[in-house]
């Protein structure tokens, strides 16, 4: 240590063997990496509604018992024909109750409503990242489930109802997340009009795609 001529301490900082070590990116996708994290983002959001949205569809060859590949026009069948445990999961056909099928639809936006609070803690605690591929495995697992759940107990499907609308409870603080970790300011508005089209993507190519697997009655699979 010296001093100045106006009596001010000089601090002398030696530094030795100081090692700075920076990561090398593997892969700089030509300096357009944040556009893949935006497609990504934008199909995953959608991915999410689709698997709501392609519900629609199961639901009306669920309760139409002519689409059973059991059914038959020249014998007197009822409903009850078709809801036989006995029989395969694809042939069997469930009549709802308008309430019923209120609930069905309600149910998912309560799910939705009540996972707002914890998982944005959670995105604040873990991150987007691991958030979300917490989600991802959320919304597998109700949509396999929810066929079997179907002819299986109504109950039993609301539950399942239930955790998938936990599903859509965080799109747009995940947007937000999105647009602020990888956009530039000029770019933000981009961002933001893509990622909230994921409701117009889902739509666009689950309606028709759905629709087609459901005039076929392949959404249940013969396990038995």
């Amino acid at each position: 240590m010296s001093t100045t001529s106006d009596s001010r301490p000089i601090v002398t900082v030696e530094m030795k063997d100081a090692n700075i070590q920076c990561k090398r990116t593997v892969i700089h996708c030509g300096g357009k990496t944040r556009y893949i994290v935006l497609i990504q983002g934008a199909l995953l959001l959608a991915i999410f509604m689709a698997s709501i949205v392609c519900w629609n569809p199961a639901m009306i060859v669920l309760t139409d018992i002519k689409t059973s590949p059991i059914y038959d026009s020249s014998k007197n069948q009822t409903a009850e024909d078709f809801n036989n445990p006995s029989l395969p999961y694809r042939d069997r056909r469930i009549i709802y109750t308008p309430f019923q099928k209120s609930l069905n639809y309600a149910v998912l936006y309560v799910g939705a409503l009540m996972g707002v609070v914890p998982l944005n803690m959670m995105l604040q605690k873990f991150g987007t990242h691991k958030v979300m591929i917490g989600i991802s495995l959320i919304c597998i697992i109700t949509t396999a489930l929810t066929p079997w759940a179907a002819v299986t107990n109504f109950y039993l499907l609301l539950v399942v109802r239930l955790f998938q609308g936990t599903t859509l409870s965080n799109p747009f603080p995940v947007i937000g997340s999105i647009t602020n970790s990888w956009s530039s300011l000029k770019e933000s508005g981009v961002f933001v009009a893509l990622l909230t089209g994921y409701l117009q993507i889902s739509s666009i190519f689950t309606m028709p795609v759905s629709g087609i697997i459901a005039a076929q009655s392949k959404f249940f699979v013969n396990l038995k």
